[in-house]
């Protein structure tokens, strides 16, 4: 798992690369292709994973430069309508807010998961409203927007 996660993730993203054009680098079906997973093998435990280095906050304080590199978040999580800059592609994904433990209100992210590939996540939050939840994401480099806060793909999700 560890391996796969550790090549997977640059290789989408070489990929969601050179399929962008300048002008286009809004997120749909043939620009990205992100995998997102449930893992179950040790549950609410995949901040360990040793090709992430990241968390959140590293990210949020230092954004530009952690572009395309994988970060662990983990909090209270819930289905969101926020749809924004590259990542607007409703029909792909759903919107999670998610609350980080170690963090405040002010510390919300906007994580953008595969609605094929969690189907059963995103049926769950539709039935119990707010869940813990434990997500590694990325932000993609052709994605980025300067002014666009906290937002990313999800890769791996964990409830």
């Amino acid at each position: 798992m560890r391996r796969i996660t550790k090549y997977l993730f640059p290789l989408l993203l070489l990929v969601f690369i050179l399929g962008c054009s300048n002008e286009n680098v809004g997120i749909d079906n043939t620009e990205v292709k992100v995998e997102a997973e449930q893992t179950t093998k040790n549950p609410l435990n995949i901040k360990y994973q040793d090709d992430v280095k990241l968390t959140w906050k590293d990210v949020q304080y230092d954004m530009e430069n952690n572009l395309q590199e994988l970060f662990y978040i983990s909090g209270e999580a819930k289905l969101s309508s926020y749809y924004n800059y590259a990542f607007t592609d409703k029909k792909k994904y759903f919107s999670v807010e998610i609350k980080p433990y170690d963090g405040d209100t002010s510390n919300s992210w906007y994580i953008y998961i595969d609605r094929e590939k969690e189907s059963k996540l995103y049926n769950k939050m539709m039935n119990e409203g707010t869940i813990p939840l434990e997500i590694i994401a990325g932000i993609p480099e052709k994605a980025y927007q300067k002014s666009q806060g906290n937002m990313a793909l999800g890769t791996i999700v964990q409830y």
